[in-house]
């Protein structure tokens, strides 16, 4: 007996049914909260380096708007760049080998960010300090920074090792911004680099766009965090460090006395120019027989000579 054919009724079925179904999975990279300390950041300078940037507002700026949106974009920061917001703290083995790790708090720790309105106290005016050109003298630090003099050598048992801190000073007309950064784990670059993402984070929080976003070279640490094995790494093949037969309790005395300023300066192109070519040998007094070794005179040539030259006209 033939089969005889029958049709089944299917509920709601759509006209069209899907044959396939693509799937995309898009894998974002998380960075490590506290990774490992390099080799040098263990050995580094466990003392701040204080910054302090000047940014001139108009006289009726609202201090309380700015607040919010600086303690916002910090805290993007930290969690942006975790180091930003890791502190120092020993490893089990710290009594043994005095290392330490990087733990991260991101908020936990509210005296990282610190505001002071000085504009009723007896504190100059941005525009006086902008005629003065921002002495070091008027700037008391004190009063304008985290730390004050010869507070860049946090204290033993007492202070916590955060690596970054800031404080917003309102003064008339302006604002000064003091940032702090733990030179063991920041270095010069870092600190550039640093600046240059809590901006972007600044515009971000006032709703700016961001047309080209800064980018953050975490390859660059993964490559040196383990040696390549060319080179044995011993004191004595690295003329830049010394090594002490005794554990220092402090830092150089010298170092720490509360009389050492730093100072930024600026060069245009065209002056960077002209002191090329006064560094040129051709002007040199002695040695003119090297003119020719020297065909290009780089940025960082001219500079030194001009540090050195500074330095024996004293």
């Amino acid at each position: 007996m033939a089969a005889i054919p029958t049709q089944i009724s299917v509920v709601d079925q759509p006209q069209e049914v899907s044959v396939k179904t693509a799937m995309t999975e898009q894998v974002t990279e998380v960075l490590d909260l506290a990774p490992p300390l390099l080799p040098t950041e263990k050995i580094g300078p466990m003392g701040w380096v204080r910054l302090v940037y000047h940014f001139e507002l108009p006289q009726n700026y609202d201090a309380d708007e700015l607040t919010k949106i600086f303690k916002k974009s910090y805290s993007a920061f930290k969690d942006r760049v975790p180091i930003a917001g890791c502190e120092f703290v020993p490893t089990p083995t710290y009594l043994e080998d005095g290392v330490l790790q990087l733990r991260h708090y991101g908020d936990e720790i509210e005296h990282d960010f610190k505001v002071k309105d000085l504009r009723n106290e007896d504190f100059p005016s941005f525009e006086k300090l902008k005629t003065q050109g921002f002495p070091v003298s008027a700037l008391d630090t004190d009063v304008v920074c985290q730390r004050g003099l010869g507070g860049e050598w946090p204290a033993a048992g007492v202070d916590r090792l955060n690596a970054t801190m800031m404080q917003l000073n309102f003064v008339k007309g302006g604002l000064l911004l003091n940032m702090l950064f733990l030179h063991a784990v920041i270095d010069g670059a870092c600190m550039y680099k640093f600046t240059e993402l809590l901006a972007e984070e600044v515009r971000k929080a006032q709703g700016l766009s961001i047309s080209e976003p800064a980018e953050i070279p975490v390859a660059d640490r993964a490559k040196i965090a383990k040696s390549s094995g060319a080179k044995p790494g011993n004191p004595e093949d690295h003329a830049e460090y010394l090594e002490i037969p005794f554990t220092p309790t402090g830092p150089p005395e010298k170092l720490a006395m509360p009389i050492a300023h730093g100072n930024v300066f600026y060069f245009s192109p065209e002056k960077i120019q002209a002191l090329k070519e006064l560094a040129s040998p051709s002007n040199a007094k002695h040695f003119k027989s090297n003119e020719d070794n020297a065909p290009y005179i780089s940025t960082n040539d001219a500079i030194t000579a001009l540090v050195r030259l500074s330095i024996h006209t004293r």
